[in-house]
């Protein structure tokens, strides 16, 4: 029988002790086939725009204007850990098997990307690669590429294995680039990333969509660096996704439409 199910998070917004508002804060498993219904819901989070990654097990949330994430298990259904970070998180993914460990990416309020490795632990930041904070952060289908925009208009390109890598080389051998600088950089745009979405496909020729607040929509060839097309939107696009052909891109909008 097809299942399908989806997460939404809420973000609390003026605090009041009256607000009936406040009751829906936290985080909603919805089951959408073959039954549509409330599944199970985590409360004690508030979560902004693209700050929630889900793996198989799990769900990461990071929290409206503190340095943490909160962990939460979807099989028990309760709250497993409260994770602190030294700056404030503005963007989370997931990266690798869904079934598995997996690698949680954190997209930072001073324009680095952390990269936490769930199996063992280990955390790895980069330099301050953005100029402003990271709002958006994307994996490609093979989890080999990273995608992150910014508040700075840029997108930058990183290879995941070469962040987790052991075998950096010196900081001295200047013949081997470092691996945490990213492997491209994508300008075109002229203000703020709002969101990024990468197509399925596995292959060398997969695409990649951002959306930005000067109102456009870019389809990139993230393999190269070459813009593919530009679309011209009525309104700043706040979330992105592709059909499962790759065939069209859908967005909403900051207007609710």
């Amino acid at each position: 029988m097809l299942t399908e199910s989806f997460v939404a998070s809420v973000l609390s917004g003026q605090k009041s002790t009256n607000s009936s508002a406040t009751k829906d804060v936290g985080i909603h498993l919805h089951d959408f086939q073959p039954i549509a219904a409330l599944k199970a819901s985590f409360k004690k989070s508030s979560t902004p725009a693209n700050c929630l990654a889900v793996s198989a097990s799990h769900i990461f949330a990071a929290q409206a204007d503190k340095a943490v994430i909160h962990v939460y298990n979807r099989e028990r259904g309760n709250q497993e850990a409260i994770v602190p970070f030294p700056e404030r998180i503005h963007t989370v993914a997931f990266a690798g098997d869904p079934n598995g460990a997996g690698v949680l990416l954190l997209g930072t309020e001073g324009g680095r990307v952390n990269l936490w490795e769930l199996c063992t632990g280990r955390q790895i930041s980069t330099p301050q690669s953005h100029l402003q904070a990271t709002t958006c952060l994307a994996v490609d289908p093979t989890a080999n590429f990273l995608l992150s925009g910014s508040l700075d208009s840029n997108i930058h390109v990183w290879s995941i294995p070469a962040l987790l890598s052991f075998s950096a080389p010196s900081a001295n051998d200047i013949s081997q680039p470092s691996p945490y600088a990213p492997v491209r950089t994508l300008p075109n745009h002229r203000a703020a990333i709002t969101t990024l979405t990468v197509g399925h496909s596995s292959s060398n020729t997969n695409i990649a969509v951002s959306g930005s607040k000067d109102n456009t929509c870019i389809v990139w060839d993230y393999h190269t660096g070459t813009a593919l097309h530009t679309f011209l939107l009525p309104s700043t696009p706040l979330c992105l996704t592709l059909d499962p052909a790759d065939r069209a891109v859908y967005a909403g909008y900051d207007d609710g439409s």
